[in-house]
């Protein structure tokens, strides 16, 4: 309860901080049990933070959260009819901010060091594992480039900055980089947010500009999403599911698509 009121306190700290908020209470599918609250806040042109604290039983490890196309329909909680994630630019899910700077950064480390390590490890790891390793590690930059690095000493820096950025870039919206122009990626996939003994605090910050990304605060090139408009979140449906979001690693069509995040447990509509 106290981590609750701290929270709602937050909430409203935020809403004092920006000029534009989106939000709604956290509903459980087909109860109607409040377990938390979601905001989304910008300043256009600025900064924007998505901010969300739940509290329930059932929550447990890394729970998948997007924002889906339609709202709840009324009469019941029915986190089904919220319709597939909110994709206004008709991308494959989740090619965001890393896949992008992934592909930059395989192809130059790899052109300047894939000699130096495929003859290091190139002819002991294998294509096939070079591959693999690429795809697993490429949405974060040093690992990225260090395995792209390896399997382009066999196939060529072109190649390897290849296979990394589109294994990378049909999922990828993970917690540490969920930013990148909304252009490149489904605008409503954020990753997950992880449970802990039943409780969901979860904060992510953008800042319009240069910088170095971190943990909580990633920079972009343009506003992350907007709440006024066409292309607005308000009238959507952020959903929770209840696994979680494999980033577009899992290896069959239901990664690539939605990341294998399974049930709809929660959802509420963006006021």
């Amino acid at each position: 309860m106290l981590l609750l009121v701290i929270c709602a306190a937050l909430f409203v700290l935020t809403e004092q901080t920006y000029d534009q908020t989106a939000s709604c209470l956290m509903k459980i599918h087909n109860e109607g049990t409040e377990i938390g609250r979601v905001t989304f806040s910008s300043t256009p042109g600025e900064k924007q933070r998505v901010l969300l604290a739940f509290q329930h039983p059932r929550l447990n490890g890394e729970h998948g959260f997007h924002v889906h196309t339609l709202p709840v329909a009324e009469g019941g909680h029915d986190c089904s009819t919220a319709g597939g994630h909110f994709n206004p630019h008709g991308v494959e899910h989740g090619a965001h901010h890393e896949a992008k700077h992934g592909a930059h950064h395989g192809a130059h480390h790899g052109a300047k060091h894939g000699a130096k390590h495929g003859a290091k490890h190139g002819a002991h790891h294998g294509v096939e594992h070079g591959a693999h390793h690429g795809a697993k590690h490429g949405a974060q930059a040093e690992h990225g480039a260090h395995h792209g690095a390896k399997h382009e000493a066999m196939n060529g820096a072109k190649h390897g900055a290849m296979d990394v950025a589109m294994d990378v870039a049909m999922h990828g919206a993970h917690q540490e980089a969920a930013g990148g122009p909304a252009a490149s990626h489904h605008v409503g996939d954020f990753g997950n947010a992880i449970a802990r003994d039943g409780f969901v605090f979860h904060q992510i910050d953008y800042t319009v500009g240069q910088g170095i990304d971190h943990t909580r605060n990633h920079y972009v090139e343009e506003d992350r999403f907007v709440l006024e408009g066409d292309k607005s979140f308000r009238g959507r449906t952020v959903i929770l599911h209840v696994g979680t979001d494999d980033l577009g690693l899992g290896g069959d069509e239901g990664s690539r698509k939605t990341g294998n995040a399974g049930n709809r447990l929660a959802c509420c509509t963006l006021e």
